[in-house]
């Protein structure tokens, strides 16, 4: 076992209570009933973090949980051995959210929106980050942001990390995304939808280098918007990438596929990869994702297998 001295800090601001159905023959309007298949603590930082664990062991998954709800989503963590520091608070309740998969692997998602986050809390937070970020090396930041925290908490968030000299990747969408590519991360990782819901535009070479093109001077190093089963793009320095992923036969279901690309890519950073060993690797981790119920839930034989599947396309910008 390789001994990691790089820290990796995952934040995930709006945390859950994972709950995932498997309704083969679910339809509009059915009445169902059935327990969950699946119960685990949720929210895209701790799909990250969970899908990391199976790697390394430097990180930590740093967030808000309240109320009952908060202390069952802290108690599902701990269970799995992820490593985190919490912030808790007694009011309001962290959010539930609910997938419903059917036997083609299409998801339907009921998400609640989440705890109001108190002031607090949020100083308690960036105390305990302030300390963190000076061992770390990477800070990925994934999820719904709580309805409360506004884009001074990014722009606070980033502007540490920066101070500090350290990397900055985000997976988020809408107005938490602009705040941090303005802000100027280092790394964004989106779906089409999400880089729809933003840009305004559909994913292709061109739309993604507008919008790469427009916030590099920020800092923005890497854009990549994964697209499901379609080829996923990507744009780096002077290059544009086009990532064909592998056939997934056994294909269960998409949820938290995304969150394993973000962890698979994290990991390559960490490993000092090439680009397109990088991206790779992303794919692998996000297509064994797919033959899993749960999110972040990846197999290491899956991994290797679908690597040597994965096709990239380069094309030079001039």
């Amino acid at each position: 076992m390789v001994n990691y001295f790089i820290m990796v800090v995952i934040i995930n601001l709006n945390m859950a209570i994972d709950k995932t159905l498997y309704i083969p023959n679910f339809t509009n309007g059915m009445t169902a009933r059935k327990n969950p298949d699946l119960v685990l603590a949720g929210g895209k930082g701790v799909n990250v973090a969970r899908a990391l664990k199976s790697f390394m062991d430097d990180y930590l998954l740093m967030g808000f949980c309240s109320g009952y709800s908060g202390r069952f989503i802290m108690s599902l963590i701990k269970k799995e051995g992820l490593k985190s520091k919490i912030v808790y608070q007694n009011d309001y309740e962290s959010r539930t959210c609910v997938s419903v998969i059917d036997k083609n692997g299409v998801s339907t998602d009921l998400n609640e929106e989440g705890a109001y986050i108190s002031r607090s809390s949020q100083n308690k937070f960036f105390d305990a980050f302030k300390k963190t970020i000076e061992k770390a090396d990477l800070v990925s930041i994934s999820g719904r942001t709580p309805y409360n925290i506004k884009g001074e908490f990014y722009r606070k968030l980033i502007s540490e990390v920066k101070k500090n000299n350290k990397k900055i990747f985000v997976d988020l969408t809408d107005e938490s995304l602009k705040t941090c590519l303005e802000a100027g991360v280092n790394c964004v990782k989106i779906n089409a939808k999400e880089f729809y819901d933003f840009s305004g535009m559909k994913i292709s070479e061109d739309s993604i280098k507008k919008i790469f093109i427009k916030y590099k001077k920020n800092g923005l190093e890497t854009l990549i918007v994964t697209n499901g089963p379609e080829p996923s793009l990507a744009i780096n320095d002077n290059c544009f990438y086009e990532v064909l992923p592998p056939k997934i036969d056994d294909f269960v279901s998409g949820v938290g596929a995304g969150d394993s690309f973000m962890a698979g890519f994290i990991y390559s950073q960490i490993n000092n990869y090439n680009f397109k060993k990088a991206l790779s690797t992303a794919t692998a981790f996000a297509s064994s994702d797919c033959k899993t119920l749960g999110a972040g839930i990846i197999s290491k034989n899956d991994i290797k297998k679908y690597y040597d599947q994965i096709r990239i396309k380069e094309i030079r910008i001039h």
